[in-house]
């Protein structure tokens, strides 16, 4: 990257912009009572901003595209991408992460199966997203499972309500799934424990070619990480959602 760093621009601007994509997890929603940006991006957002000394704007991208919206200027970062080598083609990652999830098997409770085990037969089929983590994880699940894409998060569940597919891989999209879907549940294994279909971390990421920038967030996750600052907003991101959820889905269901 030629000329001035982005760190720079943000700081004569006054603002960082941070990709978003409001939904009805504790990722990231608009407070049904307030109508603000609330959960686990804005709380890190706001956190970010505030060392910057500037303020968090956040730029409502589809999540397929939040990427490319980074590389092309309209935002300037993206706190909740997991680190993967495809992603990494196109944008940089901290080198530390923020937090990391384990994700789920979410499947109806009818569909006769018990465990991670009855999951791994042949003829099974398995729904994830297009451009999701999920996807990739999915591209190294052993056969004989299938794995199937869907064109959002959304239609991956919905396919598991409607019986088309046997199970789906997410992870921050499961509670509210399973509130709206009293039918359908999380796998366990034959020890009684939650599966873990796989782990993601999520690091920010920014455009590629920026050391002045990277260096700058690379020094901003290790100073707060280790007194678990991360984790921290994630519970309490937790927390506030749980509190709100049955109006957050009423609103979801409002017509836009």
């Amino acid at each position: 990257m030629s000329g001035k760093s982005l760190l720079h621009e943000i700081l004569e601007r006054g603002s960082i912009r941070v990709t978003v994509k409001w939904g009805d997890t504790s990722m990231q929603y608009l407070d049904p009572d307030t109508g603000e940006p609330a959960g686990f991006v804005p709380l890190v957002g706001q956190l970010l901003a505030r060392d910057l000394g500037v303020r968090a704007e956040y730029i409502k991208v589809p999540w397929p595209d939040q990427i490319s919206a980074i590389v092309d200027g309209r935002a300037d970062i993206s706190v909740k991408h997991t680190n993967s080598p495809s992603r990494a083609f196109d944008v940089e990652f901290t080198i530390h992460s923020l937090v990391c999830e384990e994700g789920r098997y979410v499947v109806r409770r009818d569909r006769g199966l018990r465990s991670d085990a009855d999951l791994n037969q042949p003829g099974r089929v398995i729904a994830v997203s297009e451009g999701s983590s999920q996807a990739l994880q999915g591209r190294e699940y052993p056969p004989p499972v299938q794995i199937r894409t869907f064109p959002t998060s959304r239609a991956a569940f919905e396919a598991v309500a409607a019986g088309e597919v046997d199970a789906c891989m997410h992870d921050t999209g499961v509670p509210t799934f399973l509130l709206e879907h009293p039918e359908c549940t999380v796998l366990t294994t034959d020890g009684g424990q939650l599966a873990v279909a796989y782990i993601d971390c999520v690091h920010p990421c920014i455009r590629s070619g920026d050391p002045r920038f990277l260096n700058w967030l690379n020094n901003w996750v290790a100073f707060w990480k280790p007194g678990g600052i991360f984790t921290r907003l994630l519970e309490q991101a937790d927390r506030e959602h749980a509190a709100k959820v049955e109006r957050i889905l009423a609103k979801a269901k409002e017509p836009a």
